[in-house]
C-alpha cells in the first residue's frame, strides 16, 4: 500500500483502554446472577467489537439455562457499574491515541469513528478527552442494521467521508471488527487489547502492531 487518505477507527480498546473495564462490569453484574468470570469470559469473546442488539441475542441465548436471567435487567446492572466509571472521571485514553489523532489532522488525512457502541453513550464517553474534534465522522452502532462483523459500519464510514477503501487504514482490537474491515475492503491494523491473536487475524489484518505510537510510526513511513 502506497500512501493512504484516511483512518477509521474503532473505539472501545483501540482508542480508549475501556475493554479492561467492560469485562470487571460485566463481571460484577453476572456474579449476582451464580455465573462464573469463566464463563463470562466465553460470552465476553462472542460479543466484543458488536452492537446491544447483537449483545441481547447472544446474552439470551446464552444464558437462557441461568435462574432469574433477564437481559434488560442484566444490561442495566452492567450499565450501572459502567456508568460508575464514567462519573469518576472518564475512561482513560489508550498510549498514542491523542497523539495519533493530532498527527493525522496535521497531515490532512480524513479521520473517522466507527463504534458499536450507540451514538448517545459513545459521546458522553468521548466528551471527558475532548477529542470529538479530531474526527470527521462518528457513527455509532445505533446508527446502522447490521453488527459487525458485517462490513455496513465502515462501508457508511466511507460514504460519508468519500474515502476510497483502497486508500483507508483501519484500526481495530477485536476479531470481530478486523473482519469488518476486510470485508469492507480497508487495510486492517490490528492492535491488540484484551483478546489474543489468532492465526485467522494473521491472515486478516495487515498489519499487527503493539501500540499506537508504533501505528503512528507505521503511517508516517507509508506517508512520506
Amino acid at each position: 500500500m502506497n500512501g493512504f487518505d484516511g483512518v477509521l477507527f474503532d473505539m472501545d480498546g483501540v482508542i480508549f483502554d475501556s475493554e479492561r473495564v467492560s469485562v470487571r462490569c460485566w463481571n460484577q453484574a453476572a456474579a449476582q446472577l451464580g455465573i462464573s468470570e469463566e464463563r463470562m469470559w466465553q460470552v465476553k469473546l462472542q460479543i466484543t467489537g458488536t452492537t446491544a442488539a447483537n449483545c441481547r441475542r447472544v446474552l439470551n441465548a446464552e444464558f437462557a439455562d441461568v435462574p432469574g436471567f433477564e437481559y434488560d435487567s442484566f444490561r442495566g446492572e452492567y450499565e450501572r457499574h459502567y456508568n460508575e466509571v464514567l462519573n469518576q472521571g472518564g475512561i482513560p485514553l489508550k498510549p498514542g491515541a491523542r497523539e495519533l489523532l493530532i498527527w493525522l489532522r496535521e497531515h490532512g488525512k480524513k479521520t473517522g469513528l466507527a463504534s458499536s457502541t450507540y451514538t448517545e453513550k459513545l459521546m458522553r464517553q468521548i466528551a471527558p478527552s475532548g477529542i470529538a474534534v479530531y474526527f470527521d465522522s462518528i457513527i455509532g452502532g445505533d446508527q446502522v442494521t447490521k453488527s459487525k462483523p458485517d462490513p455496513e459500519i465502515y462501508l457508511k464510514s466511507l460514504k460519508r467521508l468519500g474515502l476510497d477503501p483502497e486508500k483507508t487504514v483501519g484500526i481495530e482490537d477485536s476479531y470481530n471488527g478486523v473482519r469488518s474491515q476486510r470485508a469492507a475492503g480497508l487495510h486492517p491494523i490490528m492492535v491488540p487489547d484484551i483478546l489474543p491473536v489468532t492465526e485467522e487475524m494473521r491472515g486478516l489484518a495487515e498489519w499487527i502492531l503493539n501500540d499506537l505510537h508504533a501505528v503512528r510510526q507505521l503511517l508516517s513511513e507509508m506517508d512520506s
